[in-house]
């Protein structure tokens, strides 16, 4: 990804701390080995029914970052027959496991993480409209309720981030039909023109 790409470096003293993760089963394990994203968890009843819960929280890694440490030939994939949708999942247990967001990079679905990301808060909620009714949002993540508040991007386009808060604000074709997440102008933003 181009730009700063790291809302999170995992650090443990001067060094980048590890992260690994694993499906339940233990059959597919994983390791990232540099900076992430901050957690960003949507919303969308697409995202909601593909792990049965109120969203999935992803992480984003650089791919130079990311490695399978074992089960690749666990992994299954399944497209949405319309859209550009696609979720990755252990043919074992059925956990739903890291796909690629981009050419560039891959999500991790947060709750995936055995050791390391301690560092993790939730930054961003998008599609928070269209949440289950009883889901309810409670931690200081930044709200966005609809499509509209994101620009459509194609997955072509170069990746940046916010430098305020360097979050990465390419959301990939992973989920939410290449959504990204991008600085808005207007004057009624609670938050000084970044989201």
């Amino acid at each position: 990804m181009s730009g700063v790409f790291s809302a999170v470096r995992n650090k443990v003293g001067d060094s980048i701390e590890m992260i690994k993760g694993e499906c339940v089963c233990g059959a597919v394990r994983f390791t990232i080995s540099g900076p992430t994203s901050q957690v960003i968890l949507c919303h969308c009843s697409i995202c909601r029914k593909s792990v049965g819960a109120g969203g999935i929280p992803i992480i984003i890694a650089s791919n130079q970052f990311f490695n399978w440490d074992r089960g690749l030939d666990s992994i299954k994939s399944w497209s949405k027959p319309v859209g550009d949708w696609t979720t990755n999942f252990c043919s074992v247990c059925g956990s739903p496991l890291p796909r690629e967001n981009d050419s560039n990079s891959m999500a991790i679905p947060a709750g995936l993480i055995k050791q390391g990301g301690d560092d993790l808060k939730v930054q961003h909620h998008i599609y928070s409209s269209y949440k289950a009714a009883w889901d309810e949002i409670g931690d200081d993540g930044v709200i966005h309720p609809r499509n509209s508040e994101a620009q459509r991007v194609s997955a072509n386009k170069n990746t940046h981030c916010d430098a305020r808060t360097a979050v990465p604000l390419y959301f990939g074709r992973t989920h939410c039909l290449h959504v990204a997440i991008e600085k808005l102008n207007t004057p009624n933003n609670q938050n000084n023109g970044s989201i």
